[in-house]
């Protein structure tokens, strides 16, 4: 008797190496970024995380870690497949979860776009409105010296101090101002990684 009683967790242990070696072995590079077991670098679409050192990344990059555990990872492109570092662009779903999304949702990424990849973008930033209204995680930090205003080119995706070097040549008449951040990210541009507004 006592010997059956044994063999269930044996059995049960078993099960779980087995299912180990058939999950796809994924190794996470930062909360954005990840390598595939068959080499294939895959970049999330429309999301920023906090770069390595940087507050909030390895939170972030834990976060991705844990969600690509699940069996079942899907991908789903937009217009644009590859970036121009040869990383596949994706929107990455495991069993119920808009991986994406759910770094947006637990405030440790700002949506963060390129064209033509605009599919989910209303989402996206959405839930990136929600994490800023809760106040969690990167959204929670103070802003370090904040401007009087910010400017945007008319058809860029981010949004830069009067001073940053990426727009000091444009006349500022062909430029969009906003009086803070908040109307900024509002309509889904991110902070320039320059001047880090």
């Amino acid at each position: 008797m006592m010997r059956n009683l044994y063999s269930i967790p044996i059995a049960i242990l078993l099960l779980f190496v087995a299912c180990e070696k058939d999950r796809p072995q994924v190794r996470v590079l930062d909360g954005d970024t990840f390598i595939m077991d068959n080499g294939e670098t895959v970049r999330l679409i429309g999301i920023d995380t906090p770069e390595t050192g940087d507050e909030f990344a390895s939170e972030s990059t834990e976060l991705l870690r844990q969600l690509l555990q699940i069996d079942d990872i899907t991908f789903e492109y937009d217009q644009q497949k590859y970036d121009k570092y040869g990383r596949t662009l994706a929107y990455v779903y495991v069993d119920t979860y808009f991986v994406n999304k759910t770094l947006l949702d637990s405030g440790l990424a700002c949506a963060y776009f390129h064209r033509p990849n605009l599919a989910r973008f209303d989402e996206l930033v959405q839930a990136q409105k929600q994490a800023r209204a809760s106040n969690i995680n990167i959204w929670s930090a103070p802003v370090k010296s904040p401007c009087e205003y910010y400017l945007a080119t008319k058809s860029s995706f981010r949004f830069h101090r009067p001073s940053c070097h990426s727009i000091k040549n444009r006349n500022i008449s062909s430029l969009r101002k906003f009086a803070n951040r908040d109307d900024a990210l509002d309509i889904g541009l991110s902070p320039c990684r320059n001047c880090k507004p």
